[in-house]
């Protein structure tokens, strides 16, 4: 399933779609790079019916959240299995992410897209600089509001990263996980 060769568990036993949204990479190097990445790494043939992505970059800023909404609902167009929504990055879905407005505005269009469209939201958001605190209080209500928050550092050092499980509602504490970069696959 789209599910298991993404890395991620469908414990319902429906089919999975995964829509993935981003916002910061650009749409000529970057995009298309990650988007290749996801596909070498997990096996995909692309285009995919149950593996959908777009970009936000290009659009203002202002654009950005009914652009999400109308793929989202796209995606959602006749299909009834669940739905995976990525959101690469999160802030940039906002004009301010230290803003209280802003901030419960954006929250409050998570949850209407997870009520409208029966979708799960992973909502993606740097830390900030030399911190592992989200960015503004964004992070702040995200981490409040989500049901799960993890945290991937790099560690320079040992050229590895470790993921950290911030908050899991359904298992309580877990152990770190600390992964190493392979040169042979040239993945974690």
């Amino acid at each position: 399933s789209i599910g298991s060769k993404l890395g991620m568990l469908n414990i319902s036993g429906r089919p999975l779609r995964v829509a993935y949204l981003d916002t910061e990479r650009n749409s000529n190097f970057e995009f298309p790079f990650a988007l290749k990445s996801i596909v070498d790494s997990s096996g995909l043939t692309v285009p995919c019916a149950d593996f959908r992505y777009s970009t936000l970059r290009d659009l203002d800023r202002l654009d950005r959240k009914d652009a999400a909404e109308q793929f989202i609902e796209l995606v959602r167009t006749d299909y009834e299995g669940d739905l995976v929504v990525i959101v690469d990055v999160a802030s940039d879905l906002t004009l301010d992410f230290n803003s209280v407005a802003a901030t419960n505005e954006l929250i409050d269009l998570f949850k209407k897209w997870m009520n409208v469209y029966h979708c799960a939201i992973i909502a993606v958001l740097h830390e900030n600089p030399g911190s592992n605190k989200m960015r503004g209080h964004l992070g702040t209500e995200l981490l409040n509001k989500a049901t799960d928050s993890i945290s991937i550092t790099k560690k320079r050092s040992e050229n590895s990263i470790e993921i950290e499980f911030l908050k899991i509602r359904q298992a309580g504490d877990q152990p770190n996980i600390e992964a190493f970069y392979n040169e042979t696959t040239r993945r974690m």
